[in-house]
């Protein structure tokens, strides 16, 4: 049933953020690194057992409620990269631009905040 309902959670997030206003908590985080946006992250888990509220609001703003606060204002559309995979051009509170994923693999959601040489990408449920 669980299961059942993290899928139906990702398929609402993956189909329209916009559609969706959702509360999650992250459980796990892990960082990466790359020489450049053509390359690889090369990942390093950093923690399990997270209890990190992340929200989801109707008007395309993700915010993290980590340590420090994190928000990402989208500024396109969701992009369908694959079956699994929505990707959204992103601006952080700072200004800089970012790109953000909701995926689906193997029934575990995550979300992947990517900028052009680091990232990181916390799995998700439901709160």
């Amino acid at each position: 049933m669980k299961m059942k309902k993290l899928l139906v959670v990702a398929l609402l997030l993956l189909s329209s953020w916009v559609e969706a206003q959702s509360t999650l908590k992250a459980v796990s985080l892990t960082y990466g690194s790359r020489v450049s946006e053509s390359e690889s992250f090369t990942w390093d888990k950093q923690g399990d057992d997270l209890f990190i509220p992340v929200h989801i609001s109707e008007d395309n703003v993700i915010t993290i409620y980590s340590e420090v606060v994190q928000r990402y204002v989208a500024i396109s559309t969701g992009e369908d990269i694959d079956e699994y995979s929505t990707m959204w051009k992103t601006i952080d509170v700072n200004g800089k631009r970012c790109d953000v994923y909701i995926t689906n693999v193997d029934g575990a959601l995550y979300l992947l905040i990517a900028y052009k040489n680091y990232g990181w990408f916390y799995e998700l449920v439901e709160y």
